[in-house]
C-alpha cells in the first residue's frame, strides 16, 4: 500500500501558470479531432492552461516529437479550428503548444504565462532612481529564482545581501541552461525566513535568441510541472 502523510498528498487540481483555468474549463473533455499527413484520430482534451494543451489519444504513439498537426476542438464555447505542433508525449496523450491567438481569446491568464523554478544567478549592479540612474557595480550577489515568466522574476537572496525596495533597478545575469543578462526592476519585496524575496519585471524584453532560449525554456518548464502532478495523481 502506499502510504502518504496529509501534507504530501498532491494537490487534486492541475497546475495554473497564470491567473487560474478560468474559460479554459470550457476546453476540458472536450472531444478534439487530430489530424497530420494521412492520418486523422479523435481523443479527448484533458488540460489546457498557459502554453500547453494534452489531448488524450489512443493512437498517441504515432505523433512524433516536433510535428506539425491540425486541430479542431468541439466544445461547449464552440468549434474552435488551429494548427499546432506536438512538444510533449505520454502514454495516451500528447501535449501540443497552446497558440498565442487561442490563448488571448479563451483563456483567462496573465499577459506571460509564470512558472515555478529552481536557478540560481547572481545581481552585478543596482541602481536607486531616486538618487541616480546610473548603475553602481555590486559585488556579485548570488540569488536563487524561485518563478520565471517572459516578463519577469521572483528571486530570493540572503537577508542583509541588498536593502532595495520598489523602484530600484538592478543588472542580473541568471542561467538556464545558457547564460541570460536582463535589467529588471524591482516590484515587489517580502521578508521571508530563506531570506528576501523580491519580485522583478524585464526593463526590455530579452532579443531575439534569448527570447526562443527563454521561451523554450518555460514551456519546457510546464510541461514537466504538469507532468509531474499527474504522476502525483497516480500515486
Amino acid at each position: 500500500m502506499n502510504m502518504q502523510a496529509e501534507g504530501d498528498r498532491p494537490s487534486p487540481m492541475p497546475p495554473t501558470f497564470g491567473k487560474g483555468l478560468g474559460a479554459a474549463q470550457a476546453f476540458v473533455n472536450a472531444v478534439t479531432v487530430v489530424e497530420i499527413s494521412n492520418f486523422v484520430s479523435t481523443g479527448v482534451l484533458r488540460y489546457a492552461e498557459g502554453d500547453i494543451i494534452e489531448v488524450e489519444i489512443s493512437e498517441w504513439e504515432i505523433f512524433k516529437l516536433g510535428e506539425s498537426l491540425k486541430l479542431t476542438i468541439y466544445s461547449t464555447s464552440g468549434i474552435h479550428h488551429f494548427e499546432s505542433r506536438v512538444i510533449a508525449r505520454d502514454s495516451g496523450s500528447v501535449v501540443v503548444i497552446n497558440p498565442p491567438d487561442i490563448k488571448r481569446r479563451f483563456f483567462d491568464q496573465r499577459e506571460h504565462p509564470r512558472v515555478d523554478v529552481n536557478q540560481l544567478g547572481f545581481i552585478q549592479s543596482v541602481a536607486n532612481p531616486l538618487q541616480s540612474h546610473q548603475f553602481e557595480t555590486v559585488t556579485p550577489v548570488p540569488l536563487t529564482i524561485t518563478n520565471l515568466s517572459l516578463g519577469g522574476v521572483g528571486f530570493i537572496i540572503r537577508a542583509g545581501e541588498l536593502n532595495m525596495q520598489s523602484g530600484y533597478l538592478v543588472e542580473m545575469e541568471m542561467e538556464f541552461g545558457f547564460e541570460l543578462k536582463m535589467e529588471a526592476e524591482i516590484v515587489r519585496k517580502v521578508e521571508e525566513s530563506a531570506g528576501v524575496f523580491y519580485g522583478a519585471k524585464f526593463v526590455k524584453p530579452p532579443i531575439a535568441e534569448e527570447l526562443i532560449s527563454l521561451r523554450s525554456f518555460i514551456m519546457r518548464a510546464q510541461v514537466r510541472t504538469y507532468f509531474d502532478w499527474k504522476k502525483g495523481q497516480d500515486a
